[in-house]
Formats: structure tokens, C-alpha cells, sequence
């Protein structure tokens, strides 16, 4: 069974390596108690508070206004500071329990941290994938209780092999679903995470039409929803109202749908250890989903839309509009960054319309150019 390393990451982040070594040292010595409440706070003095504060400490740095630091490097460098104490509470667990009791689990990341736009303010979302049955519960309420207290979000716990519930029409499923979908490999064992999403991918692949009509039903009532309060936008609230992150990320997870839908193989979908943007929208592209050019200029929406949010989140002290728009972004005025907000969210905003409508046609274009190549054969 093959594993992905698991490094000593704080080191790059500039932690004297005896400090990182004083910490395993104090998690060994933590003695087997069958209070297991017990034997969790002991694990919080040891390893849990150190790596809160240093957490913290990196994060500020990395958002520190003064830093130079483009955008998309902030959101970089923030997410190999999550991976880097994430495999670090991996590390501290198979000193703390052994590398056995460790064997077979894996460490994933979903959301903000899955896509690479971690900023400060985002949620820490995160699973623990293992093996029922073969990796011991007190090692995965270890690591479940340790990330909750350094990030303020515990990891949840999945088992690789279990009943998958799948609902493909419920509309409430779709958050968990397109969780699944963009889930990014951090850490562990590579083959227990792929365990896991092949159970997802083979009842997605089975129900793909259902899987596909419920994504865009559920685009139509978000669309519903917000339409009254599209005129009501700020800069810093760029997330989920209409022409906004949401949007387009909802185009990324039809991307992946229709992607699953060209591949050929199971396996090569679940060999993914992150989602290949570039493939995605080829495929948008291949489908007449969407053209070249739209779909760059898409591309570029979403960006400006990211650095605003990075803008939003980059200063410690004052996040105010007037801020964010002069300081942050040079802009000459609020109202100035307000009217680009407006033709960018606009521009978004019908581009994800459109690609919805057309990726659905463009679905059942192919399954029915499909049925007759069928009956041909």
C-alpha cells in the first residue's frame, strides 16, 4: 500500500526543527490512560496549543498588509500553511499512536482550502478518511479533536468503505455532492481517500442524468432567491449574491460533471489527487458548452472578484469599503470599484446562465448522438 509522505512541513515555514522535535517528544510521553477525556486535553497541551498559536502567528504574517505579496500567492501560501499543520497533526498522531494505527487513513480538503482561495475568515473543511474497523478510534478523535482546536473546525471523520447514501434529484444534497467533487488529497494514504471516492463516483456515473438536472435545478432556485437583492451589493460581499464566486464555482462543479461523463474509466476520474482545471474547461469547451473566449473572460471575473475578496480580508484593522477600494485596490473612489463590481458581476452572471442552459443540451445532445451510434453498431 503506497503513502503519500508525510513531511516535517512547519519547517518551511522557519520553525527550528528542535522545536518541532520537542513536540512529538511531548505527545509520546503523554502516558495510555483509559480516560480517554483525559488522554485528548493531554494531547491538547502537548501539541494542540503550540500549533493553534503558531497557526495564527503564520496566518497574520502571510495577510500582514505590509507584506508584498500578490493576491493569488497570499492564497497559496495560506493553503501550504493549512497542509503544513494539517500533516502535522497527522505526524503528531502516528508518533502519539503509531504508524500502524495510521496505516490506512487519509487526509483531504475541501471548499475554499480544496480550491486554493483559503483567506482569513474561511472555513477550515476537511475530512479524515479510514478504514472502519482497522484504524483505532482514539487516534481519529485525536487528530477530529486536534484540528478542531487549532483551526475552530474539526475535520470530519468518513469511513472509506460505507453505505453511501446518494440522492442525485435532492437538492440538499448538492453542497455535500460538489464537496465530494472538489475534494483536494493532502496527506496519508492515497488509496484509502480513492476507496472513498469511487463509492461517489460510481453512483454519480450511474445516476449522471438525475446528478446533472438537480445541479441545475438548484442553480435556478439560487437564481430565484437572490434576484431581488442583486442591486444590493457591496465589495466585500461578493460571495454569494448573484455574479458572484458562487456562480462560477457552480460552473466549475457542471465542468466536473460533464468531464466524469467523457472519461472512459473510473479509475482515471478517481486518480485525480485534485481536479485538472485545464481539462474541465476543454471540456466545456469541446462540448459547446461555452466558447474560448467567454470562458477566459469568465476566468478573469472570477479573479477580480477573488482579489477584492482578498482585498476584504487582507488587513487586520479597517475592512471598510473606502478602504478596500482606495488603499487596497487604487481605486479613486468607492463608487469607482462599485461600477466595475456591477458590469463584472453582470458579465458573470449571464455567462453562468448561459453555460447552464448549454451545458444541459449539450448533455443530451451527446447521449442521444450516443443511442444512435448504438443502433448503427
Amino acid at each position: 500500500m503506497s503513502h503519500a509522505k508525510v513531511p516535517e512541513p512547519l519547517e518551511a515555514f522557519g520553525r527550528d526543527i528542535s522545536e518541532i522535535k520537542a513536540l512529538y517528544k511531548e505527545v509520546r510521553s503523554i502516558p495510555n490512560d483509559s480516560n480517554l477525556e483525559f488522554a485528548h486535553h493531554s494531547a491538547m497541551l502537548a501539541g494542540g496549543y503550540w500549533l493553534r498559536a503558531f497557526w495564527r502567528e503564520q496566518l497574520q504574517e502571510i495577510w500582514n498588509v505590509e507584506l508584498i505579496l500578490d493576491p493569488f500567492s497570499r492564497m497559496e501560501r495560506s493553503v501550504q500553511l493549512v497542509d503544513a499543520v494539517y500533516c502535522t497533526i497527522y505526524a503528531l498522531a502516528k508518533e502519539r499512536f503509531g504508524a500502524g494505527a495510521m496505516q490506512r487513513v487519509g487526509l483531504v480538503t475541501y471548499g475554499s482550502c480544496g480550491r486554493g482561495e483559503y483567506v482569513p475568515g474561511s472555513d477550515f473543511d476537511a475530512r479524515i478518511i479510514f478504514c472502519d474497523g482497522e484504524t483505532p478510534t482514539d487516534a481519529l478523535q485525536f487528530i477530529s479533536n486536534v484540528t478542531g482546536f487549532v483551526f475552530s473546525h474539526r475535520a470530519d471523520l468518513m469511513p472509506s468503505v460505507q453505505k453511501l447514501h446518494f440522492d442525485a434529484a435532492s437538492e440538499q444534497e448538492q453542497g455535500f455532492n460538489r464537496s465530494l467533487l472538489e475534494e483536494r488529497f493532502v496527506g496519508g494514504s492515497v488509496e484509502e481517500w480513492q476507496n472513498w471516492r469511487k463509492q461517489f463516483f460510481e453512483k454519480m456515473i450511474k445516476h449522471l442524468t438525475p446528478f446533472l438536472k438537480a445541479q441545475c435545478t438548484s442553480y435556478e432556485r439560487r437564481v430565484d432567491r437572490l434576484k431581488p437583492f442583486c442591486a444590493e451589493s457591496l465589495p466585500i460581499d461578493i460571495r454569494e449574491n448573484l455574479g458572484g464566486l458562487r456562480d462560477f464555482q457552480a460552473v466549475r462543479s457542471l465542468g466536473m460533471t460533464l468531464l466524469v461523463d467523457h472519461t472512459k474509466s473510473i479509475d482515471d476520474v478517481v486518480a485525480f489527487v485534485a481536479w485538472p482545471e485545464k481539462r474541465v474547461r476543454d471540456v466545456l469547451v469541446a462540448d459547446d458548452v461555452v466558447d474560448a473566449d467567454s470562458l477566459e473572460s469568465a476566468l478573469e471575473a472570477y479573479r477580480f472578484l477573488l482579489t477584492v475578496r482578498v482585498a476584504a480580508h487582507s488587513h487586520i484593522i479597517s475592512r471598510d469599503n473606502l478602504w478596500i477600494a482606495t488603499i487596497a485596490l487604487g481605486y479613486p473612489s468607492t463608487y469607482a470599484l462599485l461600477q466595475k463590481l456591477g458590469i463584472v458581476r453582470e458579465s458573470l452572471f449571464r455567462f453562468s446562465c448561459n453555460t447552464f442552459r448549454n451545458g444541459m443540451e449539450a448533455y443530451f445532445r451527446r447521449r442521444k448522438a450516443e443511442g444512435k451510434n448504438k443502433k448503427h453498431d
